[in-house]
C-alpha cells in the first residue's frame, strides 16, 4: 500500500493497489519560460524500514507563455491603453527596457517588433483600427 503524507508530517490516506490517485498541481510562473519540475515515489517495508527505500518518477515539464493580450506592452493586464504606446515609444526610439513579454508587443503578429505595431496600436486606440491580432501558441 501507498500512504500520502500531509505537509505537516501527518498520515492522513492510504492508498492500496490498484487505487486511482489524481494529483492537481497549481504552478505560479514569475516569468515565461520552460519549467521542469520531477515527481518521485517512495516504497517502505510495513515497518518502515527504509532499507527498501526506491523511488521512480517523471519529471514533468510545463511551458508558460505571457502573451495574454496583444498590445498590453507594459504587462499590467489593463491595456492595451495609453500607457502601452508610451512604454512602446520609450523602447523603441530611448532605448528603454524592453517589454516585459516581447510577444505582447509583436502586435501584427509578423515575429518582428518595430515601428508599424506602435503604428498598428496607435491606430486601434486612436483611429478605429483593427484590433490586435490575437495571441497565438
Amino acid at each position: 500500500h501507498w500512504i500520502i503524507d500531509n505537509p505537516d508530517g501527518s498520515v492522513e490516506n492510504q492508498v492500496n493497489h490498484n487505487d486511482t490517485v489524481i494529483f492537481t498541481i497549481f504552478l505560479t510562473c514569475s516569468a515565461p519560460g520552460l519549467y521542469n519540475f520531477p515527481l518521485h515515489t517512495s516504497s517502505f517495508f510495513d515497518d518502515g524500514n527504509t532499507d527498501a527505500f526506491f523511488s521512480f518518477g517523471d519529471s514533468y515539464s510545463v511551458s508558460y507563455e505571457c502573451c495574454s493580450v496583444k498590445g498590453d506592452i507594459n504587462y499590467d493586464h489593463v491595456g492595451p491603453d495609453v500607457s502601452d504606446i508610451t512604454y512602446f515609444v520609450d523602447y523603441i526610439f530611448k532605448g528603454s527596457e524592453s517589454p516585459p513579454c516581447l510577444k505582447s508587443a509583436d502586435i501584427n503578429s509578423d515575429n518582428n517588433i518595430f515601428v508599424d505595431d506602435l503604428t498598428y496600436l496607435v491606430d486601434y486606440l486612436f483611429k478605429e483600427g483593427l484590433p490586435p491580432i490575437p495571441c497565438s501558441y
